[in-house]
Order: structure tokens, then sequence, then C-alpha cells
């Protein structure tokens, strides 16, 4: 069974466009697809408290962006080139 939903435009039956696709353990990205994949900005949230939010290309964190370390790691940011 597969619990990841997805809410946004499909092209061919892939993600495109703006969207948000939630995973089941509660992750999720929202922000630019492109064939299916993130691209171009984005925001990406993991269940252990991390957030990055900036450029992807083909599916990867990369370019500039903020990554946000969770409330027990001291709530730490980088900002600059992923």
């Amino acid at each position: 069974v597969n619990d990841t939903i997805y809410k946004g435009n499909l092209t061919n039956g892939k993600p495109s466009g703006t969207g948000k696709i939630t995973r089941a353990n509660g992750s999720y990205y929202e922000g630019n697809f492109v064939e299916g994949l993130m691209q171009g900005q984005g925001k990406l949230v993991s269940t252990s408290g991390y957030t990055y939010e900036g450029e992807f290309q083909k599916g990867i964190a990369k370019g500039k962006g903020t990554l946000t370390y969770p409330k027990d790691a001291g709530n730490i940011s980088y900002v600059g080139d992923i």
C-alpha cells in the first residue's frame, strides 16, 4: 500500500508545476515539480525536524537555500549554497 499523497497538477501521469507530496511518515515537499522531480523553489520538511527551503535540481536540494535544524539541535540555521 502506497500512503504517499500528491496534490497538484500532473503531466503524463507525473507531478508537474506547483504541488505538495506527503509521505506516509509525515515528511513532505511543497514546491515546483518538473517531470515528477523536485525542481526550482521548494520546501522539504522531514519528520526529524529538519527543514530545507530553497533551490532543487533534478530531485535534489542544490543551490541557494536555508537548512534549519530541529529545536533539540539548537534550532540552528545555515543559509547559503547547498
